[in-house]
């Protein structure tokens, strides 16, 4: 409190605390009324400054934010691209012409089993280097091929074949005595009279669990024939 003579008045702060009824003044002391002329034009200029500072504020959030959403549809589209490069040349045909010494002698069986095997050679070859390269985790012990019947080609039957493939690189055998193999998938057309081996190494699509933004690209025709659009 402040003292003049006689008169004894309040300071700000105890003045601010009567107002507010978290202190008490002293008996005989005088509380000054408050003065809500000002204290509504004090509001009032606080709200306008806050209103101002809003104005400015929120468009420039909002900016923000439409900014850092559109780096990252760039980023994402970035990375959609370079994983669909990479698929498709992880995916890219490989050919192989077989010498005709291969299947000379021999009966049409005989000669498409000795392509048959021809093939699961250079599939072979090609995972193990693509393991060499650190592009696949090898070993790679061998590959097996199987004929995809395919229903709408069985007329092509003694012209060519389509093959489902695994490279190798583990096998056991199941609780109920199968064999089974872990290896990486490919698929493959053997063209028999010109006697052409088409091989494409294969990532079949993510399954439903992967959601909606897993990445494909379809198999070269040339290799998978209509096995691309069941990869």
């Amino acid at each position: 409190m402040k003292h003049r003579g006689d008169a004894t008045s309040l300071g700000r702060l105890e003045t601010v605390g009567a107002w507010l009824r978290i202190w008490t003044p002293p008996k005989g002391v005088p509380v000054p009324p408050v003065p809500k002329r000002k204290l509504l034009a004090g509001a009032l200029v606080a709200a306008a400054i806050l209103a101002a500072l809003a104005s400015w504020a929120v468009p420039t959030i909002e900016h923000g934010k439409d900014v850092g959403a559109a780096k990252r549809r760039r980023e994402e589209a970035a990375r959609v691209r370079a994983e669909r490069a990479r698929l498709a040349a992880d995916q890219r045909p490989h050919s192989f012409t077989a010498p005709a010494t291969l299947t000379r002698g021999l009966s049409p069986t005989a000669a498409q089993g000795a392509l048959v095997n021809e093939l699961e050679r250079q599939i072979t070859l090609d995972a193990r280097d693509r393991a060499s390269r650190r592009l696949l985790d090898g070993p790679i012990l061998r590959t097996a091929c199987a004929h995809a019947d395919i229903g709408s080609e069985r007329r092509l039957t003694a012209i060519l074949a389509r093959y489902s493939c695994t490279a190798i690189t583990g096998s056991n055998r199941s609780i109920r005595g199968a064999p089974f193999v872990t290896g990486y998938p490919f698929v493959a057309t053997i063209r028999f009279k010109p006697r052409t081996l088409v091989w494409c190494k294969q990532n079949p699509r993510p399954g439903e669990q992967a959601g909606g933004g897993s990445i494909s690209v379809k198999l070269s025709y040339s290799c998978a024939g209509p096995l691309r659009d069941v990869q």
